[in-house]
């Protein structure tokens, strides 16, 4: 994510964003630091370790991105959705039968930073998407497709 948003800087010349990583820190927390330092993006992404009830953050957002190589969900995105902020994605996890890209949101390929990159710029300078459409979309997909009482359904057929 961090080589994504330096070509996002350096390529596309996008400086007016913040980049708000939101998780609890870990052992590679001082090395993404020092990269971002290096890289100069420190005014461009803020690292904020752990932060309770983090979902409701995404009502203040205007992207919200998964940038994982791997995810089992990722129900974070999920939450987002429903918050109705719009996804930029790696192919991860169940977002490839949730997002169409340039439909719902953008989705790329997993360990890419430049096609992360493009799709961050994609969503930033998309004029041709109603972003009001698509987060009501998003959040009635969700909605309709993700709730308990249907995932116990699903759950229950599983086994029957």
């Amino acid at each position: 994510l961090i080589s994504a948003i330096n070509i996002l800087v350096t390529k596309y010349n996008v400086s007016n964003f913040k980049l708000v990583q939101v998780g609890e820190f870990s052992k590679l927390t001082p090395e993404f630091q020092a990269q971002i330092a290096a890289l100069n993006l420190s005014n461009h992404i803020i690292l904020t370790n752990k932060i309770s009830n983090a979902k409701m953050l995404n009502i203040i957002f205007d992207v919200f991105v998964v940038s994982s190589s791997r995810e089992g969900g990722p129900s974070s995105a999920l939450e987002s959705m429903l918050m109705q902020t719009l996804i930029v994605t790696t192919n991860v996890g169940i977002m490839p039968e949730i997002i169409k890209n340039n439909v719902n949101g953008f989705i790329c390929e997993a360990g890419d930073p430049n096609q992360l990159a493009k799709s961050l710029f994609d969503a930033y300078t998309s004029e041709k998407i109603n972003l009001q459409s698509i987060s009501l979309h998003n959040y009635e997909l969700v909605k309709a497709n993700f709730n308990s009482n249907k995932i116990a359904n699903q759950l229950l057929n599983f086994y029957k």
